[in-house]
């Protein structure tokens, strides 16, 4: 996840007040960091504790889910699906990867305004533009590596990843080409690694199309159409 520095102090500091970082954030935080602690299954005490963050976590995503705050709620979708992915609750994921776009699309959530010159870069736009890289990855993700569905409900924002905002291309090792506009978010992509690592998964996927490759079950399968005489493997 990306936040920015007041959100991540809260999260240190494990801040529940809600003043600053929803709740919801801290509590997970604490359910997925003891899901992998050696030792906490052996202790009830611990256990109690593990016991009382996941429903914390559950009781808050219902309460955002409830209100209309669309930025909270894809990136809450997004927290949800990154921690599924991580202790292997693929069905999870994929559920949460579709409440995050049904918040990206009602909410009309973009990466580039439809008019007007975009803002300024800040840590704010730079948190927003990660959830909406993030959601993006896992739906591609899921679908490379795990047999998902093909990712369409992120087609819209994908196609505004790939059009409309720039994009830094290594050609050779001291030269970058930036396609396709100077003005937008210019910066983004040197400073954002979640963001480069979207765009990474998008060529992946590119290949896997272009080679005719189709993902079975976890594992890919190659189809090759191959003439019929003097056929090389």
């Amino acid at each position: 996840m990306r936040f920015t520095s007041d959100k991540q102090q809260a999260l240190l500091r494990g801040d529940t007040s809600g003043v600053i970082l929803n709740p919801f954030f801290i509590h997970g935080a604490q359910s997925l960091g003891m899901y992998f602690c050696e030792g906490v299954e052996k202790s009830p005490a611990m256990v109690r504790l593990h016991a009382k963050h996941v429903q914390t976590c559950l009781e808050s995503i219902l309460e955002v889910f409830r209100e209309h705050d669309w930025e909270l709620r894809a990136q809450v979708a997004l927290w949800v699906t990154a921690g599924s992915v991580t202790i292997w609750a693929l069905t999870l994921a994929g559920m949460y990867i579709k409440k995050g776009c049904e918040a990206i699309n009602t909410g009309g959530l973009q990466f580039v305004p439809t008019y007007g010159r975009p803002p300024e870069f800040s840590e704010g736009l730079h948190e927003k533009l990660s959830v909406l890289s993030q959601i993006i990855y896992f739906e591609n993700f899921l679908f490379l590596t795990c047999g998902g569905a093909v990712p369409t409900m992120t087609a819209r924002i994908e196609e505004e990843f790939r059009r409309k905002l720039p994009v830094r291309h290594l050609v050779t090792v001291h030269t970058y080409v930036q396609r396709p506009s100077q003005e937008v978010y210019p910066v983004l992509f040197k400073i954002c690694p979640l963001t480069m690592r979207t765009q990474t998964i998008l060529l992946v996927r590119d290949t896997v199309d272009m080679l005719n490759l189709r993902p079975t079950d976890g594992k890919y399968r190659l189809r090759l159409l191959l003439p019929a005489t003097d056929c090389v493997p």
